[in-house]
């Protein structure tokens, strides 16, 4: 009566990390065979389940990754 109380129940919203490559494909197989070289200095967009932007740049190496992204649809945009 007339208490009020909380709990920590542990609820976090889930999140992960998305990883990639930007590379030249020069055969075109979508794959990334040895010799297509990453591209340095792209900028990749992910737009995740609530519409919201994110924007990362790859390496020298072509990799990207993004932190924290909600789970969910999400698009990614090179």
């Amino acid at each position: 009566d007339g208490v009020t109380s909380t709990t920590d129940d542990g609820f976090a919203p889930a999140v992960g990390d998305l990883t990639g490559v930007v590379f030249e494909d020069i055969n075109g197989d979508g794959v990334q065979d040895p010799g297509e070289e990453g591209i340095a200095g792209v900028d990749v967009t992910i737009t995740d389940v609530d519409g919201n932007e994110t924007t990362v740049t790859t390496g020298t190496d072509g990799t990207w990754t993004a932190t924290d992204i909600p789970v969910g649809d999400t698009v990614v945009d090179v």
